[in-house]
């Protein structure tokens, strides 16, 4: 069986920073398009227009090309119901998680990937089958 991913934010966005994580690149490296949640976007391009004005115009076009090659889930209803419950049922076990993480999480479950995220222990508990390409293993 091959393993579908949905790339966390901090996932993707690893690969503009000065020294990305070089177990991450080439683990990103192996995939054949990388898939992402809308709510990434909404997050990059907040990152963007809170950079520093000389970073803003490189990370524009590494934005535009990476959404003219990636698959793009959106937030359909079922992704907005399922994120309610995935972030009241975090909540009730006392790990509080944003509704961006709880959206991107529910696009994963929904889409039926697993949620390549640095941050596994805010879906701990949770729905959401998630891999650190981050740890030390991979």
């Amino acid at each position: 069986m091959i393993m579908r991913y949905l790339l966390d934010t901090n996932v993707i966005s690893e690969l503009v920073r000065p020294a990305p994580h070089a177990g991450v690149t080439q683990w990103l490296a192996t995939l054949e398009k990388p898939c992402l949640s809308v709510v990434s976007l909404a997050e990059i391009e907040f990152g963007i227009d809170t950079a520093p004005s000389p970073r803003r115009k490189g990370l524009r076009i590494w934005l535009e090309e990476l959404t003219d090659h990636a698959e793009l889930l959106p937030v359909t209803l079922e992704v907005a119901l399922l994120s309610g419950r995935i972030r009241a049922d975090s909540q009730k076990h006392g790990v509080p998680m944003t509704l961006a993480d709880s959206l991107i999480g529910a696009t994963a479950v929904v889409a039926q990937r697993t949620l390549a995220t640095r941050n596994v222990k805010d879906f701990a508990g949770s729905s959401v089958a998630t891999l650190n390409p981050f740890a030390a293993s991979m």
